[in-house]
């Protein structure tokens, strides 16, 4: 069995995807839709039946409660993804479009800086909890 490789270590710039197609592919597929689409919808639409489950099935006077929490918890996770989610997705597909040449060396490290502190906050969402 053999796996693809679609990143390659060049020796002046780094790590980077150098395969035409694989860029195209994180360019119009990974992270405009499979990262930033697909998640919000799913989590959204989860969600929206959460609470539409807590409206119908409770009696009147804990009906308000459970809302309010369905609505807390919603606000929440759409809020985390769009603090920490879109700033990743934005460096990660301006990275991805970037152009490799030994020329722009202060350009991918900073580029490789925010990459690493936009992919931190993303993974930190996971770790956060609420009392």
């Amino acid at each position: 069995m053999t796996a693809v490789i679609i990143t390659e270590i060049q020796p002046s710039p780094g790590c980077n995807v150098y395969n035409p197609i694989a860029r195209r592919y994180y360019s119009c597929f990974y992270y405009p839709i499979l990262v930033n689409i697909l998640p919000v919808a799913v989590t959204l639409t989860s969600n929206l039946l959460a609470y539409w489950n807590v409206r119908l099935q409770l009696p009147v006077f804990r009906r308000r409660l459970d809302r309010q929490m369905a609505a807390i918890a919603s606000i929440r996770v759409m809020m985390v993804l769009m603090i920490f989610g879109f700033p990743y997705i934005i460096i990660s597909q301006y990275s991805v479009d970037l152009n490799i040449s030994a020329s722009n060396i202060m350009e991918i490290a900073i580029v490789s800086l925010l990459s690493a502190v936009f992919t931190t906050l993303m993974h930190a969402n996971f770790a956060i909890k609420l009392k």
